[in-house]
């Protein structure tokens, strides 16, 4: 599998001559510099999202969000598309030892020990 994306390119974001940072060190800019017009939200939240994004937890504003930035952004979509032939294939194979009980305590330790890393 492919790393996630990475920030949309520099030469996306629109250049303003006044602005004292050099557009070609990456240091002076931010994840908003890197984002095309419009699109507010930056790759490295959809990734960090996207299992919420798949499971129908986020909220609709959050889905229209991410929705629009994949209708702008390969990487991202590429990487959706990856996640969910991951979820496929592994729905696919079947493992006579695990029960769905199993299963279901360690997707809710995952989820809980999810939601603890992101409330700090």
């Amino acid at each position: 599998m492919a790393p996630p994306p990475e920030e949309h390119e520099a030469h996306d974001a629109p250049s303003d001559p006044s602005d004292p940072a050099d557009p070609s060190d990456p240091a002076d800019l931010s994840a908003s510099d890197l984002l095309p017009s419009g699109v507010d939200y930056p790759c490295v939240d959809l990734v960090e999202r996207i299992t919420d994004y798949l499971e129908g937890a986020l909220g609709r504003a959050e889905v229209a969000a991410i929705e629009s930035h994949l209708d702008v952004c390969d990487g991202c979509t590429r990487y959706l598309a990856q996640i969910r032939q991951i979820i496929a294939t592994s729905a696919a194979i079947a493992d006579p030892g695990r029960s769905a009980e199993l299963d279901d305590a360690v997707t809710a330790i995952f989820r809980d020990w999810h939601a603890r890393g992101r409330s700090r």
